[in-house]
């Protein structure tokens, strides 16, 4: 579902929990209060989010209930610009910064695995042998090298009570598979079986 800005604001204050990992919000003066809160009530009696009597019906019901459970989930990821709040059942709430206003979904891990497979062609390809050195190489020096990369790039990170747990990217060049460990400096080569495996693991996911 498609949500402005504002309208989330408003769902993050009606709602209970830390605060949201990820989503910073922009409060309109307190001289625009009134009307801020006018636009997003009549948006909602649009969608069918609140009733006549500006009561949550159980669409709107459903919605809050969503945000509650981004908020208050232990494990979130970053994939690329989509933010995860990922649970072990497979369940995964994401939200997605649309310009003016955000993406809000609710999906089993698979398909957000689904979607990196398609994107990354090497994740399927059979299993290969390859080098376990590490080389050092500090951040600006990957950014450099990525310069006459025209690949794709899939930046991960896994944050645990919205600290930092892991920062880091995968990549693929020339049918090889790279690993750059953000928090380390360290780079390696990777086989699509581990590249697969290490995002089913950060997905919560545990069979193939």
């Amino acid at each position: 579902m498609r949500i402005s800005k504002e309208e989330l604001l408003f769902i993050n204050e009606v709602t209970k929990g830390p605060n949201p990992f990820g989503v910073f919000f922009k409060y309109p003066l307190e001289s625009q209060m009134a009307e801020y809160k006018d636009r997003v009530i009549k948006s909602f009696q649009t969608k069918k989010l609140l009733d006549r009597d500006n009561k949550f019906t159980k669409e709107g019901i459903a919605i809050l209930m969503l945000w509650e459970e981004y908020r208050k989930c232990e494990k979130h990821l970053i994939i690329n610009k989509m933010k995860l709040a990922v649970y072990p059942n497979r369940r995964v709430i994401g939200i997605a910064d649309r310009e003016n206003e955000y993406e809000l979904i609710a999906v089993d891990s698979v398909v957000i695995l689904t979607s990196l497979l398609k994107e990354c062609n090497y994740m399927t390809e059979k299993e290969k042998e390859v080098s376990f050195r590490q080389e050092k190489i500090t951040f600006e020096q990957w950014l450099e090298e990525l310069e006459d990369y025209d690949g794709e790039v899939i930046v991960l990170g896994e944050y645990i009570n919205q600290k930092v747990k892991q920062e880091e990217a995968y990549y693929w060049k020339e049918n090889k598979g790279f690993k750059y460990d953000m928090s380390k400096g360290s780079k390696r080569e990777i086989s699509p079986r581990s590249m697969r495996l290490q995002l089913m693991m950060h997905l919560e996911l545990k069979k193939e």
